[in-house]
């Protein structure tokens, strides 16, 4: 399913694109799902959330609204948290223990 965002009427490339609702995700938020994930490897690390968050320079309530998906984060914010965790980027994209993705 795809991203839509609520809004109005926006123009690109001199096309008119109109934003809707924001659709409902087969199975969760990709937000959440990738915050389940950080948080995961952050325990299997053994790792607190105030460690990780002052090893990336941020706050701990920040890595909290990140695991909690209510942020959406940026590629270098997830770098950091990647090379705090000593994970590659890919491995926040992996479902489960099978490597799957």
């Amino acid at each position: 399913m795809f991203l839509s965002f609520s809004g109005e009427d926006h123009y690109l490339y001199g096309n008119l694109v109109h934003y809707t609702a924001l659709e409902t995700y087969p199975e969760k938020n990709p937000l959440e799902a990738l915050g389940d994930r950080i948080r995961q490897l952050r325990l299997q690390k053994g790792m607190r959330q105030n460690e990780v968050a002052r090893r990336c320079g941020f706050y701990k309530s920040g890595l909290n609204s990140i695991e909690a998906g209510k942020r959406n984060i940026s590629v270098m914010t997830l770098y950091k948290i990647a090379h705090v965790l000593g994970e590659p980027v890919a491995s926040f994209f992996q479902t489960g223990d099978t490597g799957e993705q």
